[in-house]
């Protein structure tokens, strides 16, 4: 199954509409979803996503500030470690236990110290912060084999600058969901996002 390079961070979400949110995402066709450490039950709400899901999506886990909580994570099934900031012990113990890094980079110089653990892909957080030149800029000086996903301020409107700017993914929270969203507001948003991803993905940059 090929899933798309769109990760849906789940944060501030009610326990007990999660899974509902997380069911409209992957049936809109956003099949990673990224389970925030610092919300309600994260650990719960990742087993229960992981057994819910099985292969139709990939839970992982974000906000994750302890080289203790990959380990955590991974023995529930999650695949997936996306970290706010730069932190080698986290990523050093995320790639030893076979799972995917996302360290959170805003410099060139965390993009190379994360490079450096190991790690093949990179969240530059805040992309609107950075803007279009800022991440074009970090693109051009590191290894072709990196992935660079926009994460922070990511909308279905600007999805495109991000990709002409060198990020072949996006992370987004806010647009997805906000309190007081209902499930088809969800699907509404998941489906901007969806058609957008997949007409980039047939342009060339």
């Amino acid at each position: 199954m090929k899933h798309r390079k769109i990760i849906a961070i789940l944060h501030g979400i009610p326990e007990e509409q999660i899974l509902d949110v997380a069911e409209a995402l992957v049936d809109s066709g956003i099949t990673l979803l990224e389970v925030s450490m610092n919300g309600d039950t994260p650990l719960n709400n990742i087993s229960k996503m992981v057994q819910h899901f099985d292969n139709r999506a990939i839970i992982g886990a974000g906000m994750v500030v302890s080289k203790d909580q990959p380990f955590e994570v991974a023995n529930l099934g999650g695949r997936f470690i996306f970290s706010p900031y730069t932190d080698p012990k986290v990523i050093k113990e995320t790639i030893g236990l076979g799972m995917y890094s996302f360290p959170g980079c805003f410099s060139p110089t965390e993009c190379f110290s994360a490079i450096a653990q190991g790690t093949k892909t990179i969240g530059l957080f805040p992309s609107s912060v950075l803007g279009a030149t800022g991440v074009e800029a970090i693109r051009g000086i590191l290894p072709d084999n990196i992935q660079l996903y926009a994460v922070g301020g990511v909308t279905s409107s600007n999805m495109a600058i991000y990709r002409k700017a060198g990020c072949v993914g996006f992370g987004m929270k806010s647009y997805l969901y906000k309190p007081g969203y209902t499930t088809e507001k969800v699907i509404q948003q998941a489906t901007k996002v969806v058609k957008t991803y997949d007409a980039l993905e047939g342009m060339e940059f």
